[in-house]
């Protein structure tokens, strides 16, 4: 019954295909809270995963994310909704691509478990790696690796 009542109460959000948000904060390079109607929800960047802020680059990673989207009209295109009630969602300010640049940047990788055909992601990552930026400038752990090792 719970289920049915919080579907119904998001069907309003879905019937929007593009959503207008203000950045609230960062959780970290890949998710964020954001301001949609006086009400707060989370979102997650889709086909990127960035480090966790344990590890090495995820504080960076997080601040980053933070000064991409800070003060900002961040439009978001929903995907889907993930088992945690996250907005997973492609992210733009000022029609650029956030995971895009998060990777380009070297601050996150292509999640391809999840974005396998995105192209532009992976030139991005292959760009990042070949002129070591952000985390490639050291030997840094995937974070779903990390997230094996560390549960």
């Amino acid at each position: 019954m719970k289920l049915l009542l919080y579907l119904i109460a998001l069907s309003p959000l879905f019937s929007q295909e593009i959503l207008n948000v203000k950045l609230i904060r960062c959780s970290d390079g890949d998710s964020f809270h954001a301001l949609h109607n006086k009400k707060e929800i989370q979102v997650r960047i889709h086909g990127i995963d960035a480090p966790e802020l344990m590890q090495s680059g995820g504080f960076v990673a997080r601040a980053y994310l933070k000064l991409l989207l800070k003060d900002n009209k961040i439009r978001l295109k929903i995907k889907e909704i993930d088992k945690y009630g996250r907005y997973i969602a492609h992210v733009t300010v000022n029609k650029q691509d956030i995971a895009q640049h998060m990777i380009h940047a070297g601050w996150a990788w292509h999640f391809i478990r999840y974005a396998p055909n995105d192209k532009k992601l992976a030139r991005a990552e292959k760009q990042a790696k070949k002129h070591l930026r952000g985390l490639w400038a050291f030997n840094s752990v995937a974070p779903w690796e990390w997230r094996k090792k560390n549960k």
